[in-house]
C-alpha cells in the first residue's frame, strides 16, 4: 500500500488545524493556572483534598489535574476529527460519494486517521512537555520525579487513544452528531468514573482496597508512586495495541457496512 496518496498529502497538509491549536493553549493555561493556584488555597481545603485523593504534598494535587488533562486532550482531538471523518458524511449525505472514488474504505479511514493520530499524540506531548514546566517552575523540584512523571503521562495518553479508538468503532453505527456526542462523552467518562464515585464515596472501596488501585484513574498513577515505572513498560504496550486492533477492526467492520 502507498501511504503517500494524494489524499493523504492533504489531510497531513491540513494539520494541525486552529481550533486543535486553540484546544492546546486553553488546556497549558489550566495547567499553569493549577500549578500557581495550588499553594495559594487555604489549608483547610489543601487539607480536604489531600485527605479525599490521599495526596501526600501539593505536586501530587497539580498532577492529579494534569494527569486528567494529558486524557482529556488527546481524547477530544481525536474524536472531533472521526467525527469529521465518519459521523458529519454520513449525516449530510455525502459519505458514500467520497467512498465512491477508486479508494477501499479501509485506505479510506487510515488515510485520514493517520495523521489525525499523529497531530493528536504530538499536542498531547507538547501539553506534557509545558504541565511539567509549570510545575517544576512553580510548585519546585522536591516532589517531582522525571521517570514517574513521563510514566504515568503515557498511560493516561495512551488510554485516552484507547478510549478514542473504542469510540470510533461505534461511531460506525450513527449517522447523527448529537447521538455521536452522547456516545463519545459516555466513553471519555468511563475510565473516570470510578474516580468521580471515589470522591463521594470512598468507604465503597474500603473491602477491596485493591479495587481502588486499579480503577481509580488519575490517581491510582500517583498512589504507586516510582512502581507506575513498571506498570507503564507492561501497560503502554498493551494500550497500543489494542488501540490498533480496534483501528483494524472498525476498518474490517466499515468494509462490511451499508453507509450512506
Amino acid at each position: 500500500m502507498n501511504w503517500f496518496t494524494p489524499m493523504l498529502r492533504l489531510e497531513l497538509a491540513r494539520q494541525p488545524k486552529r481550533w486543535q491549536l486553540v484546544l492546546l493553549s486553553c488546556n497549558l493555561f489550566v495547567a499553569v493556572f493549577v500549578s500557581w493556584l495550588t499553594p495559594k488555597l487555604s489549608p483547610s481545603v489543601l487539607g480536604f483534598l489531600g485527605q479525599i485523593f490521599k495526596m501526600d504534598n501539593l505536586t501530587e494535587m497539580v498532577l492529579l489535574n494534569d494527569y486528567l488533562g494529558f486524557y482529556m486532550i488527546v481524547f477530544w482531538l481525536i474524536f472531533f476529527e472521526v467525527l469529521a471523518i465518519l459521523v458529519i458524511p454520513a449525516e449530510e449525505g455525502y459519505l458514500s460519494i467520497w467512498l465512491s472514488k477508486p479508494l477501499s474504505r479501509r485506505r479510506y479511514l487510515l488515510t485520514r486517521l493517520v495523521p489525525v493520530l499523529g497531530v493528536a499524540v504530538l499536542l498531547d506531548l507538547i501539553l506534557i512537555l509545558g504541565s511539567a514546566v509549570a510545575v517544576l517552575t512553580i510548585n519546585g523540584d522536591s516532589d517531582f520525579g522525571w521517570a514517574r512523571f513521563l510514566a504515568a503521562s503515557s498511560i493516561s495518553l495512551t488510554l485516552g487513544v484507547l478510549m478514542a479508538m473504542l469510540t470510533q468503532g461505534l461511531l460506525l453505527w450513527l449517522r447523527d452528531t448529537y447521538n455521536a456526542m452522547i456516545v463519545a462523552f459516555a466513553c471519555w467518562l468511563l475510565p473516570i468514573l470510578p474516580s468521580s464515585l471515589y470522591m463521594y464515596r470512598p468507604d465503597l472501596f474500603d473491602a477491596n482496597p485493591l479495587l481502588r488501585w486499579l480503577i481509580v484513574f488519575p490517581a491510582n498513577l500517583i498512589w504507586l508512586k516510582d512502581d507506575v515505572i513498571l506498570l507503564a513498560l507492561l501497560l503502554v504496550p498493551v494500550l497500543l495495541l489494542l488501540s490498533g486492533g480496534l483501528i483494524w477492526l472498525t476498518a474490517w467492520q466499515m468494509e462490511r457496512l451499508e453507509l450512506s
